[in-house]
């Protein structure tokens, strides 16, 4: 059965949840704790969405964000492919980072 598709509309909350696959962690130390924050800063100004909660642990992560005219989609994609690249390359890792869902690409 075929997912439905995400409510969309400027302004929407959505909680995002973001878990390592195989239950490891995501985050190994206060430096990746820093990239990440980093990276979340730079797309927040370009993409121009509101960050109102925001709970890192070393696995899993929660967001709550406030969408603008960028689906949510978008954003993620962006953030949590550029912070998978910088991790398997830290920790020289191949194999996937953050655990892929039966609900789809990342948790509501």
């Amino acid at each position: 059965m075929a997912r439905r598709s995400r409510v969309y509309f400027p302004g929407a909350l959505h909680h995002v949840i973001g878990r390592g696959n195989q239950k490891q962690s995501i985050f190994s130390d206060e430096k990746d704790y820093r990239i990440y924050l980093d990276y979340l800063s730079e797309y927040k100004a370009k993409y121009s969405f509101h960050l109102d909660v925001l709970a890192l642990m070393k696995n899993p992560f929660h967001l709550l964000l406030g969408v603008g005219e960028v689906f949510l989609s978008k954003i993620m994609q962006v953030l949590q492919f550029r912070y998978t690249r910088y991790f398997k390359k830290r920790v020289r890792k191949a194999d996937h980072l953050f655990l892929r869902t039966l609900q789809g690409r990342f948790m509501r």
